[in-house]
């Protein structure tokens, strides 16, 4: 699991681990990757979104194959934003997603990479993930409504494609596919958040 809050509002704990991970180089920062604490996890990955670089595209696409869910998960996370802001690494991050989620079955995971292939604004592959609507895990339909409205925010020319699939998640019975519909929405609108 992302970090996500672990530690409770007020305590500083989150942002002293990523302080100390910046000192690190990062052969030793990609050791943290497999914590099993979620914070260091979390504060690790933020990091190396950060530094990029092929050395951490290339051990991050490895780490997609590693046996334990929270490994491919943070991987799918890290490529999603890998060399913020300007993703230099956005056609071979969106081409291991892609081949992850066409064989991965946990949906942590699943959730991790779908959103990530949302922050890459990847358009064209629509058709691709089309199946995810209609997933049996709701983080997993939720996690594809994220990328339909984080791949089309700002977009003048939304397929009507997109549009449909929006409106019928918004009716899904979860409340957070719903939740996550209306803020695709939102988001593709421009409207502030």
């Amino acid at each position: 699991m992302i970090d996500d809050g672990a530690d409770k509002p007020g305590h500083s704990l989150r942002t002293l681990v990523a302080q100390a991970l910046r000192a690190y180089k990062t052969p030793e920062l990609l050791q943290f990757l497999r914590s099993k604490d979620v914070v260091v996890r979390s504060a690790a990955a933020r990091e190396l979104q950060i530094r990029g670089g092929k050395a951490v595209l290339h051990q991050t696409v490895l780490l997609l194959a590693d046996e334990m869910p929270q490994s491919r998960e943070v991987a799918s996370f890290i490529l999603g934003q890998l060399g913020t802001p300007k993703r230099p690494f956005r056609i071979p991050s969106i081409a291991a997603l892609l081949a992850q989620v066409a064989k991965e079955t946990d949906t942590d995971v699943l959730e991790a990479a779908l959103v990530s292939l949302g922050h890459l604004r990847a358009t064209d592959v629509i058709a691709e993930l089309h199946r995810f609507s209609k997933h049996k895990a709701p983080n997993v339909r939720a996690a594809f409504a994220y990328y339909l409205g984080l791949s089309n925010a700002q977009n003048p020319k939304v397929s009507n494609e997109v549009t449909t699939l929006l409106e019928t998640l918004r009716r899904d019975r979860h409340r957070t596919v719903r939740s996550a519909a209306k803020f695709s929405q939102d988001v593709m609108k421009g409207t502030p958040l």
